[in-house]
């Protein structure tokens, strides 16, 4: 894949930029400047696979292990929320340890492998019984926290590593790899979950699965410390520049969407932590029709985003968001209908594409205002309101779920009423922005898709790239852009 990359953008682009210091360069310089640019590719490449192989074996079925365990529906849609805020504000430690290591990649690196490192301790705890709540807690608050801290360093790191040149056609087949990798995950977990054909062989197998997914993580890992870092790519980050009329404004634009998501993830979450116990102890729906449900929503997503990036570039982030804010309204209100089980692989595929078009131009309309130097401390603050709002609406719908004993009935009030308050959320909506985003060519932007449509709408994993600018931080012509 890389040297095709390369050797598409040569002729039009000229030499790939060193990803050395120019008194670091040899004779023969662009002999090793492409063998320095192609380790990076791959090595990103190859981080990328392994990361979303974690993702499929492991994350995606974290749900269905804290119902196999046997935790209350109650304290599933805790597990699963929970975690994620502890994590996120943990994260928020992020800007002051990048500028205490002065460096993105030891940053990012120790993070993947901790992420590893709780997905072992996790197996551990499941193969030797320790599955009470707080040991899963603190387990799994350290995954998400490892991932979250990971995230918006890397997204800083990525865009200033990749040459201008090959950078939209490397990250375009890099998110096909992620996709590809992440769906492999998906249905060897949901197979071999399928095969288990006891309580305590199923056991053995999420510990298993989470082995591996530890193992994939830590070849992810070595392939970050494996790609390159400039000192001067630093710059911004523990001197940040004067912001710019254009700057000040651009926050105050993606400040201005903040409560909206906030609510849209308190209406979210409501719901969505419960659709696994559902699933599995109400419907008591087998591996493989929990897994293809599971499939679907991601295939959705899928086939929609290249649709999605079209409509925002013509008519405006924003008009992208509003179409996917609207689209997921009925997405959970619609499980009422779950004794057909056809149906409900129709709702998950087109919930699928809804949500494809809502988090796509939610993250557009908010990261694309962010000024390059301002982003990881502004997304590690979204991050840690985002965990707010998903906390105290699975507090509710739990607490609803419990007051009715765990019946069908109980559920399902619960997603009606995530579709009312997902409707509600639209008062908050950032109606202006619908007049002021521009329309016609923007930036480039890469997203890789969450898992599960019905129980994951976060900012991670996500990663921008956009020509803005006003985003751009000065670099001189030896490094990559």
């Amino acid at each position: 894949m890389t040297d095709s990359v390369l050797a598409d953008t040569r002729a039009s682009a000229g030499p790939v930029p060193s990803t050395e210091p120019r008194s670091a360069r040899p004779t023969n310089g662009a002999g090793t400047s492409d063998r320095n640019t192609r380790r990076d590719l791959c090595s990103s490449a190859t981080d990328g696979a392994g990361f979303s192989l974690m993702v499929g074996l492991t994350e995606t079925y974290f749900a269905a292990l804290f119902v196999t365990v046997g935790l209350s529906d109650f304290a599933v849609g805790v597990m699963v929320t929970l975690p994620y805020l502890l994590g996120s504000l943990l994260q928020l430690t992020t800007p002051w340890g990048v500028q205490r290591l002065r460096s993105f990649r030891r940053w990012v690196v120790w993070n993947a492998g901790l992420q590893g490192l709780s997905l072992v301790g996790l197996a551990a705890a499941v193969h030797w019984g320790w599955v009470q709540f707080p040991a899963l807690l603190v387990l799994v608050s350290l995954y998400f926290a490892a991932g979250l801290a990971t995230a918006p360093v890397w997204n800083t790191w990525i865009e200033k590593l990749i040459p201008r040149s090959v950078r939209a056609q490397f990250l375009s087949r890099r998110m096909r790899i992620c996709q590809f990798c992440l769906m492999v995950g998906i249905v060897i977990a949901g197979y071999v979950l399928w095969l288990a054909t006891s309580h305590a062989v199923r056991l053995h197998v999420f510990t298993a699965l989470l082995l591996a997914g530890g193992v994939a993580r830590f070849v992810s890992a070595w392939m970050l410390h494996r790609q390159s870092e400039r000192p001067h790519w630093l710059a911004g980050l523990t001197t940040a520049p004067a912001l710019t009329e254009d700057d000040r404004a651009g926050l105050a634009a993606s400040r201005r969407v903040i409560p909206y998501c906030a609510a849209m993830q308190l209406a979210i979450f409501c719901a969505g932590p419960y659709f696994t116990p559902f699933m599995l102890r109400v419907m008591e729906l087998p591996y493989w029709q929990f897994t293809l449900l599971i499939m679907l929503g991601y295939l959705g997503r899928i086939v929609t985003l290249a649709w999605a990036g079209n409509v925002a570039r013509y008519f405006g982030q924003a008009t992208l968001l509003w179409i996917g804010g609207v689209g997921i309204i009925p997405a959970s209100g619609l499980w009422i209908f779950y004794e057909s089980f056809w149906f409900l692989c129709v709702l998950q595929f087109v919930a699928g594409a809804a949500w494809a078009c809502y988090e796509l131009g939610m993250m557009l309309v908010f990261v694309e205002r962010i000024p390059q130097a301002r982003r990881v401390v502004m997304l590690s603050w979204y991050n840690a309101i985002n965990g707010i709002g998903m906390v105290l609406g699975s507090l509710l719908g739990g607490w609803i779920i419990w007051s009715w004993s765990g019946v069908v009935a109980g559920f399902l009030i619960v997603f009606v009423l995530s579709t009312g308050l997902r409707l509600a959320a639209l008062v908050l909506f950032p109606f202006a922005l619908l007049r002021g985003v521009g329309q016609g060519n923007g930036p480039l932007y890469m997203f890789y898709p969450a898992p599960d449509p019905n129980s994951r709408t976060l900012l991670r994993p996500f990663y921008a790239f956009g020509d803005n600018p006003g985003n751009r931080v000065p670099q001189d012509d030896a490094g990559p852009a």
